[in-house]
This record gives C-alpha cells, structure tokens and sequence, in this order.
C-alpha cells in the first residue's frame, strides 16, 4: 500500500534531513567565520526547520506497520525488521571501515588515518548498539526496537499499558535530551537514540491506523501550526533560560502535534503529488537515508579551511548529485543494490 502524498513528503523529508546534516553556514569544524548574524540565522533555520522530518519517519513507519502486528504470533514483526537489521549491519560496517577523513588517510596510511574514526566508534560502546557505524544510523534500530516493543505488547495482551508508557518514555527523553540543561540533568547518554522518541511516534502513526481516526483540514492545519508555535517557544525558552541555543535539539514537546497535524492533513489528501517525479523516488528514501551521511562526513571533514559563500551554498547541491549518482551506480550493481532497498 502506498499514499502518494506521503510518499511525497518523504521525499522532501529526506532533502530536509540531508539540509540540516551538510549544515549550510555552520561548519561544524570551523564555525567562526559564519557566527555572526545573518549566516547564524540560515543556519538555525535549516538546522531547524527540518525536524519534522523524523517524526514524520516514525509516524509514516507505525502507520504502515499496524496490519502487521498480531496478538497471536511476532513473526510478522520480526519479517518487517529483518531487512532494516541487515541494512543496518552492512552500512555500520562500511562506515566503520570506509575512510571519512581522506586527507589523513592519505597523509598516514590507512591504518594510522583511520584511527582517529575507529576511536570516536569505540568511545561509547552502547551507542555501537543504539546508533551503529554511522550518528544518523540510529535511527534503524530505534525503529526496530519500537515495533519489536509494540508487537510484544500485542502478544502478551499489554496494549493498555503502550500508551502510558509511550507518554512516560517521551517525557523522559526530553528531560535527559533538549531540556537536560535546564532542569540540571546530567546522563551520559543520548535520549535520541533507543525507544525514547521512536516508541511514543510509531506507536501514534499505529492508533492512527487502528482507530481510522480523522482530523479535518482546518483542524489538521491547526495542530499543525499549533504544533510549530508551541516548537518555536519551546526555541525561545531554552535558549533563553538554558542558553541552549537554537540548534540541535532533536525533539521537544512540539515536535509531536507538529508531525501529526502534517500527517493527518496528508492522510485527508491522498492524491497529492500522484504520478509525480517525487513521488518516483520514494522508493529510494531509506536508500539515501542510509548513504548520504558518507558524503556529509567526507565533505565537512575535508574542507574545514574552505570560507566561501558560494561554497556553503554549493554544500546541499553537490551532495544531492553526489548521492543521487551513487543511489543509480549501487542500484545497478546486482552485489550492491541490496545497500539500497526501496522501500
């Protein structure tokens, strides 16, 4: 089954994903040049802007797994996970192995090069569980872990304890994520990553489906920019009592309403997008998901010392060809395109 207009904004969520990651004007190696406003404030707007976009992940993923789920057996769980499982075992491997930092690598050797890469892995052994060979794999795992936890909730019959405890892990991932410093919260851990976010979203995405609950445009559109205002303050508030700043939070309570209200308003509106060139690639979306950060790495490490406007500018651009070129090579590649499941 597929919505042409969710996969649509898959599409669109993908390029905002692959925005915030290759940071326009906020070179994470180098970030004096571009500290000042009005390079900061691009910045935080694509750093920002995009967040909807793994919310929108989750729901689209609970939405479309919710047939699946069966109080009598987990096999169809576990079938849907299989695949995501060796996507993500095969891109931690050539993330751990396939060099980011190509000037040392070709300065010291491969080995000596790579050490710099194999230390930031082995750090923090449990995020080789939760996130992999790669920061932005995380995602697979969480979402695992999310549908095995629904579907076992299913099997013992707990499906009145999900939302209870949805709620309470959410509330626990901001306390120890985004609003950590606020309330002096010190964890040695990234809330992100683990059934925190990917719970309480997937399960949202499967009551929607369940329930056939609908919301109409007017009130969808207001959950919507309801949910942004309520994200914006959310912004304004941490910066301004915590000194957070304005980029890097993953999630806030705004989040939610925000990628529900977009959801629902999609679901009211199926045909947009039909036969469109977006649409095409939705297939694709986990594919560039799991490539693009190769990319993002090689160019952010690579050129820290490049301060030009028309290079930020050209960042996204070049990484949209780059990833684009590499998704029709490995998809034609019978050894390969396996690296690249549509989806």
């Amino acid at each position: 089954m597929r919505i042409s207009s969710l996969d649509c904004t898959r599409v669109i969520a993908i390029a905002a994903i692959m925005a915030l990651h290759v940071a326009p004007f906020a070179s994470p190696f180098n970030p004096a040049p571009w500290a000042a406003a009005p390079y900061a404030w691009i910045a935080d707007f694509i750093n920002q802007a995009g967040r909807f976009a793994v919310p929108f992940f989750f729901l689209c993923a609970g939405y479309f797994v919710q047939p699946k789920l069966s109080a009598e057996t987990l096999a169809p769980a576990l079938r849907y996970c299989r695949p995501i499982l060796l996507l993500w075992v095969l891109w931690s491997l050539i993330y751990a192995f396939l060099p980011m930092d190509l000037p040392a690598v070709l300065d010291k050797g491969y080995v000596q090069g790579m050490q710099g890469q194999w230390g930031m892995l082995l750090a923090h052994p449990l995020d080789l569980l939760l996130v992999g060979g790669m920061l932005h794999l995380w995602f697979l795992p969480a979402l695992m872990l999310a549908v095995l936890m629904i579907a076992g909730a299913h099997r013992l019959r707990w499906e009145n304890g999900l939302l209870p405890l949805a709620i309470a892990l959410y509330l626990i991932g901001l306390a120890g994520g985004s609003y950590a410093k606020l309330l002096d919260i010190q964890w040695d851990f990234n809330t992100r990553n683990g059934p925190f976010f990917a719970l309480p979203l997937v399960l949202a995405g499967v009551l929607l489906r369940q329930t056939g609950r609908r919301l109409g445009d007017k009130a969808a559109i207001g959950l919507m920019l309801g949910g942004m205002l309520l994200y914006l303050v959310e912004l304004w508030g941490l910066n301004r009592y915590a000194q957070s700043g304005f980029r890097g939070h993953d999630f806030l309570l705004g989040s939610l309403p925000w990628a529900l209200g977009l959801f629902w308003l999609l679901l009211n509106h199926p045909q947009w997008g039909r036969d469109s060139w977006l649409e095409k690639q939705a297939p694709n979306v986990l594919g560039i998901y799991c490539l693009h950060m190769y990319f993002v790495a090689v160019m952010l490490i690579g050129t820290p010392g490049v301060v030009s406007i028309a290079w930020e500018a050209a960042k996204l651009p070049l990484l949209l060809i780059l990833v684009a070129v590499s998704m029709w090579t490995l998809s034609r590649a019978p050894a390969l395109k396996v690296l690249v499941r549509k989806a």
